[in-house]
């Protein structure tokens, strides 16, 4: 996707691109996640995240 050029805030628009990032990874059938990896990135943020 391309960036938004603002985010929406609690004060209103901030004037800085925002971008959206989303993957999916194939999992082995009959296998279970056991955990998810992610780099420690102070500013990265992870809104939301599925297993199915």
């Amino acid at each position: 996707m391309p960036p938004a050029p603002y985010l929406d805030t609690a004060t209103g628009p901030l004037s800085n691109n925002v971008s959206l990032y989303a993957t999916t990874v194939p999992l082995t059938e009959g296998k279970q996640v056991a955990f998810v990896g992610l780099p420690n990135i102070e500013r990265m943020h992870i809104f939301a995240a599925a297993i199915s």
